[in-house]
């Protein structure tokens, strides 16, 4: 199952830190991912980190800051099979544990990536003592994707926009 490493938990607090000091835009950027697996709005332009891990091919994740908020995606290739219902539990308990959230609300549905090309997936909102949380974790084959927004306040439309802009290709 996917652990969700440190590098989440350290990249939301360098950015939760950022993000105190930038200017909120309107002017959103569309990012694809270097293996072109996915591509996703992004409200400013996004820093890209690859790292390895343990029974992983690659691990890619990216992020953005806007105002308060700040927009977190990638996704890793395993080198094994995994249970997808027990994948995408793990990707919604491993992030919020992450980040020291609390679970408000969970909910198991199809992302469409094309007509009749539909991916199990969850959506999730979480909140802490200082920020809320919403995000989706998609699974396919030996891939999960991990898109997520957390930052103060009401995240309605910027995190509708940013999540409802994922495109994934096909593996």
């Amino acid at each position: 199952m996917q652990r969700l490493s440190a590098q989440w938990l350290l990249m939301l607090s360098i950015v939760a830190t950022a993000a105190m000091a930038q200017q909120v835009t309107e002017e959103w950027i569309s990012f694809t991912a270097p293996d072109k697996s996915f591509s996703v709005l992004f409200p400013d332009q996004p820093r890209l980190t690859e790292s390895k891990e343990e029974h992983a091919h690659n691990n890619i994740w990216m992020y953005a800051v806007q105002g308060q908020r700040v927009f977190l995606s990638g996704d890793t290739d395993y080198d094994f099979k995994f249970d997808t219902e027990s994948e995408l539990k793990a990707d919604q308990d491993n992030f919020l544990k992450a980040v020291q959230a609390r679970l408000v609300t969970s909910r198991r549905f199809e992302f469409e990536r094309g007509p009749n090309d539909k991916l199990q997936a969850i959506e999730f909102t979480g909140e802490s003592t200082d920020f809320n949380f919403k995000g989706i974790a998609i699974v396919e084959k030996q891939r999960a994707y991990m898109f997520c927004v957390g930052g103060r306040g009401n995240l309605v439309a910027s995190t509708d926009k940013f999540l409802n802009s994922v495109k994934l290709s096909r593996l």
